[in-house]
């Protein structure tokens, strides 16, 4: 958000600045992933994780999980985070991603898919 304050964009020109700004938002937040996508836990977090019970099977469960969404092309998995990290409504992440209901549905449907095949494989 700051980067956008602090660019020349003029706002005035842009109809929907609400979605603009959730489209801009989503934008970084993939490019910040996509960037990290091979990066790993840090050694000291790591060793932090795996010392409390319990706590390694989670962090082995988001590990995997990660890795099968990293798998999929990044529209489908950009879906289904939205869909059930943050329980938004197809609707609404068709506003955020500038795509029709349907082509939201159909990401989701299709990597939801592609991650059962990968799970029974």
């Amino acid at each position: 958000m700051l980067r956008l304050f602090h660019s020349d964009c003029n706002l005035n020109r842009i109809d929907d600045v609400e979605r603009y700004l959730w489209r801009a938002i989503a934008n970084r937040c993939c490019d910040y992933h996509r960037h990290r996508r091979n990066a790993t836990l840090p050694t000291e977090r790591a060793a932090a994780l795996a010392d409390e019970p319990g706590e390694q099977e989670l962090r082995e469960e988001y590990e995997r999980i990660a890795g099968l969404l990293a798998l999929l092309p990044e529209e489908q998995a950009e879906v289904i985070r939205l869909k059930t990290s943050d329980s938004l409504t197809f609707a609404r992440i068709a506003e955020i991603t500038g795509s029709t209901e349907a082509t939201v549905k159909s990401r989701f449907r299709y990597g939801i898919g592609k991650l059962r095949k990968l799970i029974n494989h």
